[in-house]
């Protein structure tokens, strides 16, 4: 399909340019910190119990009614369990890494 208003090497360009920033922002989503991320960083900065804690939650999931984000979150969604796709010491380097956001 071509635009009627731009000449075919134009839309190629645009092309090209748009799937640059795709790739730019794919690049930006794996490397760069969510603030959801930070903010359970921040809320558990305190807690020695921290990386037990949230790696169990991790593997285990969460209910949205005993949610430790009661509250907080009105999505009435829990996590799900994630230990068919990680292992323990997989998951607490993961919660590890998270918790080094609100240093």
């Amino acid at each position: 399909m071509t635009l009627p208003f731009m000449s075919f090497e134009d839309q190629q360009r645009l092309t090209k340019c748009a799937g640059e920033m795709i790739d730019v922002v794919a690049s930006e989503a794996l490397t760069t910190p969510t603030a959801a991320l930070v903010k359970v960083a921040q809320k558990y900065r305190d807690d020695p119990q921290a990386v037990e804690t949230l790696t169990q939650i991790v593997l285990e999931g969460s209910k949205p009614d005993s949610s430790h984000w009661d509250g907080e979150i009105s999505s009435g969604m829990g996590m799900p369990a994630n230990k068919l796709v990680i292992n323990d010491e997989d998951a607490a380097e993961l919660v590890a890494w998270i918790l080094n956001l609100a240093r």
